[in-house]
């Protein structure tokens, strides 16, 4: 072989070498794409997260532990993976990331899940005796139960009490754990989630066995009763009967229990902690769902004559010198569930005189039944419309409610039964919590009311279209803002008391659970309105023009009467979410998630040790894999896996392909080159409407900016970023993703647009600017507005904007992209401009006129890329 040959055959073998190091070359950067594309997924899930936390932290809408321990596993899961993902992008390089990470996942770990004690020490079901005053051990309702037998001369029933102790033994076999997993699968939630949670929990309790601890003891206690006495198995949890948080009828009492069914009834009074009623009321107060201590009183069962609810002042502020006595035949449950109108009798505290006496016609009454439970028998002549008690029995009650109430040092709301002997028992006393009254001297035109009539269960004025709820089904349809109207004052209907403006109730008092429940969030409520849903159905017109309802007068207007709403408006509905337990939870969670430490890159300590926050880790991820994929060494991209963007203006936009987004091609590329439908779209936004320039600047506005810079120089313009002086497109087949700078602010857009919906999406992260925090604000609210009229999931958060649509069509995604095209170009410097909310609210019109001017010259090109099938399947969608 020549010398010639043999130089010939080492250039091709080289070439050879160079060939196979280049494709390799290539398949570890296209890794790295995905790694980066992974990565930038993750950090958009984390930052929406954090976003949408943040949001919730200022108290104005309604959250729950379910709400605050979703959020933040989202978060720690997505900020994982962001993790993972930067350690693949360079091996061995940022594993410091993997324990500071761990750390923050284990202080996050006691704030979210309640740190259950040691087994019990002693007895977990115990005798009522020895439990009063224990509202640890047994709850409130038994506790002061026990206490009234024990220290004053009235009659309560005996009984055994399944303890705090009792409750934990029973949730600690692994159910505890499985309502929490149920909770994080839960989606959604509105009302109609709660419900299939609630079943769902519901049948994992009844569906536990009891441990053998629990049931010797209680059997061992019921040997010191008759074979033959049946009890009331009743709710006493740790949160319930407290001062201003009673929760009336929220759980569940079962009465008339046989011992050998006692079992079964304490699994349904537990299982009543996540009663849709019970779960709504802690949501709506702001409760922890995992506090929900669950002591159950089985007590001695009352074959009551008469029975009902004694309130020992007014529950309305008004007559403060007067006992109110709520008695009904039978059991008492025909009061407190509001299916019957009760006989009323107001009685002066000093001297004990009946002031005034109302004998209801009772509709029906509820007995015990001899095979156990309860029977509801309709009632007829007398017995329908005589006086439930004597005048004697009255004034006694009166006399024994003074007594409770001075024992206890507050008012109270006094349960009670008269048994066949004539004596009083004393079931339950509970703080009465005090409306505050306001009534007005405002009053509607006369020729507007509709009808007057009942009693005033919660004092207010309300107004909105009226709804009537006959069962569950329509209480899930309720709109917000509605008048609620029912037959019976069912206290199932609280759970929706958050959503209604006024109450209306056919039958019920005011001494009804939904009554107490409804003076509680200061929902406005008339009950007792005879024949309301008959008079209201007749009256067409109020379903189209709704009606006002002013409690304080028992009267009903036509239409909304806004002088009287403004007149009211000291008695507005009460929100307990700011200063709650679980607001309390998040506010300490997110000491741990969202404060960021890592501002500056070229720090000593922007390293991961440094890492205190997951905000600070999300940071700290997104700096490094921006340098790690586009960091200006030489190694950091093949010299042929990205391609200029040249058009006729220069760019200084590069397209990396990741796989089918570029048409086949040497060198350069122009749009036509672009195969990546979301990059069509997104480019066809920046490019269809010429940018003018910056808008005129007001001289605050300029120098806001001039300071800005001055404070920060990467905000200079023309400044190096950390993707040099480049914009990078990363695009593949129905994909594309830019991080880009716009002037002072930041943007991450992507999207994918394929054949199946549930695949594709359109995301936007927004971020920066140059003029002072307040200009830059309103710059993200106008475009965090705009994107919710066109149809995005969006939040803004200080300067930042998060936007999402997801699971909807190409065509979609494609107008969704040309949305944020033109949004990132035409609101680059927007922010010195935006000197006041009027300015904003200007801008935000001009922009949106722009977008449908461009949408409408775009959609030939959106019909053309996707043909006319895909037109014609979007019909309908957003515009």
């Amino acid at each position: 072989m020549s010398i010639l040959d043999s130089v010939k055959k080492m250039m091709h073998r080289r070439r050879e070498l160079l060939a196979q190091q280049g494709q390799g070359d290539m398949a570890r950067f296209l890794g790295r794409c995905e790694r980066f594309r992974q990565l930038l997924a993750a950090n958009h899930v984390a930052l929406e997260s954090m976003s949408d936390m943040g949001d919730a932290l200022a108290g104005l809408r309604l959250i729950d532990m379910n709400y605050v321990r979703s959020q933040s596993v989202t978060t720690v899961a997505a900020v994982g993976r962001m993790v993972g993902a930067l350690c693949a992008m360079h091996p061995g390089k940022y594993d410091a990331l993997r324990p500071q990470l761990r750390q923050i996942a284990r202080a996050l770990d006691p704030i979210l899940h309640l740190q259950e004690g040691g087994e019990p020490q002693g007895p977990v079901v115990l005798p009522m005796q020895d439990v009063a005053g224990r509202t640890d051990l047994a709850g409130s309702k038994t506790a002061r139960l026990a206490e009234l037998g024990e220290k004053l001369d009235v009659e309560t029933p005996k009984g055994i009490v399944f303890s705090a102790d009792a409750f934990r033994l029973f949730m600690g076999g692994g159910l505890r754990e499985e309502i929490e997993r149920l909770c994080m699968m839960s989606e959604g939630t509105g009302l109609d989630s709660l419900y299939s949670l609630s079943a769902r929990i519901s049948d994992a309790i009844v569906s536990a066995p009891i441990p053998q601890q629990i049931i010797d003891e209680a059997l061992t206690l019921l040997t010191e009763f008759s074979p033959r006495v049946h009890f009331a198995v009743r709710s006493s949890a740790q949160d319930e009967d407290m001062q201003g948080m009673s929760f009336a009828g929220q759980y569940r009492s079962v009465l008339n229990v046989s011992p050998l069914e006692i079992f079964d009834a304490y699994r349904d009074v537990v299982a009543s902690a996540y009663s849709v009623t019970a779960m709504s009321y802690r949501r709506n107060r702001g409760l922890r769902d995992d506090c929900a201590v669950m002591c159950v009183g089985c007590m001695e069962m009352v074959e009551s004559v008469a029975g009902g609810v004694m309130y020992t002042a007014d529950p309305l502020g008004i007559d403060h010198d007067c006992v109110h006595i709520h008695a009904v035949p039978g059991l008492p449950v025909s009061i407190v569930d509001g299916a019957c109108d009760p006989d009323v009798w107001l009685v002066d505290r000093d001297s004990l005189v009946i002031l005034k006496e109302s004998i209801a016609t009772k509709r029906w009454i509820h007995r015990c039944n001899d095979d156990g439970g309860t029977v509801r028998a309709h009632l007829s002549g007398e017995e329908a419309t005589g006086a439930s008690l004597n005048r004697k029995q009255v004034v006694h009650l009166a006399k024994l409610g003074r007594a409770v109430e001075s024992y206890f040092g507050t008012p109270q709301d006094i349960e009670w039964a008269l048994d066949a002997g004539g004596n009083v028992v004393i079931l339950q006393s509970r703080p009465l919590e005090i409306q505050d009254f306001c009534r007005i001297d405002a009053r509607a035109p006369q020729e507007d009311i509709l009808f007057e009539g009942g009693s005033t269960a919660s004092s207010g004025v309300g107004a909105g279209r009226v709804h009537y709820v006959f069962c569950d089904a329509d209480l899930l349809a309720l709109p917000d803002g509605a008048v609620m109207v029912v037959d019976q004052a069912n206290p199932s209907w609280a759970s929706a008391l958050d959503r209604v403006s006024a109450v209306l109730a056919g039958h019920g008092s005011i001494a009804g659970h939904l009554a107490n429940v409804a003076r509680e969030f200061n929902v406005p409520a008339i009950f007792g309105m005879e024949k309301l849903v008959e008079r209201l159905q007749d009256l067409p017109e109020v379903l189209r023009d709704g009606i006002t309802v002013d409690a304080d007068a028992c009267a009903l207007y036509h239409g909304i009467h806004k002088d009287l709403l403004e007149k009211s408006s000291a008695k507005e509905p009460l929100f307990f979410m700011e200063n709650s337990p679980v607001m309390e939870c998040l506010r300490q969670a997110m000491e741990y998630i969202i404060p960021l430490n890592l501002k500056d890159a070229k720090a000593p300590d922007f390293c991961p040790e440094s890492c205190r926050t997951l905000h600070d880790i999300t940071r700290f991820c997104h700096e490094k894999a921006v340098r790690e994929m586009f960091g200006r060494s030489s190694s950091s991209i093949p010299a042929r896996a990205a391609r200029r963007l040249v058009t006729d203006v220069p760019t200084q936009y590069w397209v990396l392909d990741l796989g089918g987004g570029l048409a086949p091609c040497t060198g350069d590329v122009g749009p036509d080159d672009v195969r990546s439908l979301p990059m069509r779209a997104l480019w066809q936004g920046m490019n269809c409407k010429a940018w003018e320039g910056p808008p005129p600047a007001d001289a605050r506005g300029f120098f806001s900016v001039v300071m800005e810079a001055a404070a920060n120089p990467a905000l200079e313009a023309g400044a190096m970023n950390s993707m040099g002086e480049r914009n990078y497109f990363l695009v593949g087949d129905g994909y594309c993703n830019l991080q880009s700078r716009f002037g002072f602010h930041f943007s991450t857009v992507e999207g994918h647009a394929g054949p199946f919906a549930e695949e594709n999406y359109a995301y936007l992260q927004f971020k920066g600017g140059g003029a002072d925090p307040e200009r830059r604000k309103l710059r993200a609210a106008t475009i965090r507005n705009i994107l919710a009229r066109k149809g995005f999931m969006a939040n803004a958060r200080d300067d930042a904007v998060f936007a999402s649509l997801e699971n909807v069509s190409a065509h979609r995604v494609l107008r969704a992209m040309i949305v944020l095209g033109h949004l990132i170009v035409h609101t680059r410097q927007l922010d010195m401009a935006m000197g006041d909310i009027q300015a904003a609210k200007e801008y935000e019109v001009e922009l949106m006129d722009d977008i449908s001017e461009v949408l409408l010259r775009s959609e030939p090109m959106i019909v053309s890329l996707l043909g006319p099938s895909a037109r014609m399947a979007s019909t309908g969608m957003e515009q």
